[in-house]
């Protein structure tokens, strides 16, 4: 990740930053900073060290510790969204293997047909990797109380689909007012 042009030493880096090469020292310790280039004895920072610690300072100004951006630019270096990072819907944490226990408890297994599960995966409450079912988290936690209605699971899936469309929703339901 180092860039040519630009070779500073430790002391020359601090003082373009400003922050004391204490501070250089701490960063590289904590992971902030790569590694700088050895030329004998003397360590080498390039330009891909000063936007670091630039990138760094603006966190800080915005009230991130170093420990949270130890943690943005550890995920961001392995390719994570910030979805990922905190785990909000859609982002890896979402999903869940769904194994086939969890399936006969939502389903009987006399009522389990292909086209229940090709129905799910339409709605996007399973998917499947590497040939294994995975069901979003709150999907799964809901599916599992609806499970104790003991309602056809294909009438649960027709108003799921319902519920996602908002045409459908207002057409539907005629005690919402009519506004004119």
């Amino acid at each position: 990740m180092q860039t040519t042009g630009t070779s500073l030493t430790v002391e020359e880096l601090a003082t373009r930053v400003g922050v004391p090469t204490s501070t250089v020292r701490m960063y590289q310790s904590k992971g902030l900073l790569h590694a700088p280039r050895r030329v004998g004895r003397t360590a080498r920072y390039d330009s891909s060290h000063l936007q670091r610690l630039e990138l760094v300072q603006r966190l800080q100004d915005r009230g991130f510790s170093l420990t949270s951006i130890v943690e943005l630019l550890t995920a961001r270096e392995q390719g994570a969204t910030v979805a990922d990072l905190l785990a909000l819907p859609g982002g890896p944490e979402d999903w869940v293997p769904l194994g086939l226990g969890d399936i006969r408890l939502m389903i009987k297994p006399e009522r389990l047909r292909p086209a229940l599960l090709r129905k799910a995966t339409q709605l996007g409450l399973i998917r499947w990797r590497r040939a294994r079912p995975q069901a979003r988290r709150w999907a799964l936690s809901s599916g599992l109380r609806v499970a104790e209605l003991d309602l056809p699971p294909g009438e649960v899936l027709d108003q799921m689909g319902l519920l996602q469309d908002p045409v459908t929703v207002s057409v539907t339901r005629p005690d919402w007012p009519v506004w004119s």
